[in-house]
């Protein structure tokens, strides 16, 4: 007769706090993204960082963005990540570098629901906003609105 024994145990996850004592400009992180090549995007009230495991590259109106305080973040199809946060402009980040957008006619953006369609991106503001029933479209680096109440 034959016995084997196996002893399981449960595998031990690595963990790492991250904070301002070791990299964050802020403990308050409104959003973060894993993108396509494994670097993790942190948004903030205090800008906006890429973590590679190691270090932080930190992104902020001393380096381009429109605010400080981002809210939300999107990597597209072509591996930009779009910054977005309460502000008067949008705009990526495409090999360490910030690209805004020319605004085609919207007032001020906020932070609502954003998704990609045949490569034009579309962003929604909050329902209760200002401007909840307004629409932007980004082509070709310039933000396009449409308000679905006044269709002028």
């Amino acid at each position: 007769m034959f016995f084997l024994g196996i002893v399981a145990g449960a595998q031990i996850q690595n963990q790492y706090h991250i904070d301002i004592n070791n990299g964050l400009p802020s403990n308050h992180v409104y959003n973060v993204l894993k993108d396509q090549h494994g670097y993790l995007w942190i948004a903030t009230d205090k800008g906006v960082l890429r973590y590679n495991g190691y270090e932080f590259y930190s992104y902020n109106i001393s380096n381009g963005l429109p605010t400080n305080d981002i809210w939300h973040l999107f990597e597209d199809k072509e591996g930009r990540i779009w910054v977005i946060g309460i502000s008067d402009g949008i705009g990526y980040i495409f090999n360490n570098k910030y690209i805004a957008c020319k605004n085609g006619g919207q007032e001020t953006i906020y932070p609502g629901t954003i998704m990609e369609y045949n490569g034009v991106l579309v962003f929604s503001n909050p329902e209760g906003s200002e401007n909840s029933h307004a629409y932007c479209f980004i082509y070709r680096d310039v933000v396009h609105s449409y308000d679905l109440h006044n269709k002028n």
